[in-house]
């Protein structure tokens, strides 16, 4: 069985329902694998695809961590995951700040992600505001709600889809040569 492993960083502020995303999207784990050292929580979650196994790494890291340890664990991944909070605008500004202190990264799948859709009548960040700015960073957007679940499954596969999209292109860009 062939075998890929995806690095997917969470790259946020404290609050925002990354933590409860996460057990929602490997919910057999006794819980993330901490690296003190890092300041880093580290989470797997396997996708099976015919005869392929595809392994989503998952990084959440500390927002106290310091910049050189934050461009070494950026460095090598494959995917950035900036997770907002629909109800606070105050976090939807802190994602952009934190996407250009990464602007210098190599392209990676970059995604912008709106939590707490199930919070809707404390709702302060409109679905337009939030997608005209993964626009300007060049990101995807989705809106979830890590308590509830919804649209956190459509989340992971269009994740996955995206990072299988991005290695086909990097193999025929390749194969070019």
């Amino acid at each position: 069985m062939f075998e890929r492993t995806f690095k997917v960083v969470f790259l946020n502020d404290r609050g925002v329902g990354k933590t409860t995303l996460l057990y929602r999207i490997s919910p057999a784990a006794s819980g993330p694998e901490h690296i003190p050292f890092l300041k880093a929580n580290i989470l797997e979650r396997d996708f099976t695809l015919s005869k392929y196994l595809f392994k989503l790494l998952f990084w959440e890291i500390e927002p106290t961590a310091t910049r050189e340890v934050i461009n070494k664990i950026f460095a090598d991944a494959d995917a950035i995951v900036t997770l907002f909070d629909v109800c606070n605008l105050g976090t939807l500004d802190a994602a952009e700040k934190r996407y250009n202190l990464i602007s210098f990264l190599r392209k990676q799948s970059r995604w912008l992600v709106g939590n707490k859709i199930d919070l809707a009548e404390r709702r302060t960040v409109f679905e337009s505001e939030a997608t005209k700015l993964a626009e300007r960073l060049n990101a995807n957007y989705i809106e979830i709600s890590a308590k509830t679940g919804d649209n956190v499954e459509k989340f992971l596969v269009s994740l996955l889809k995206d990072l299988l999209r991005a290695r086909l292109e990097e193999i025929e860009v390749t194969l070019r040569v």
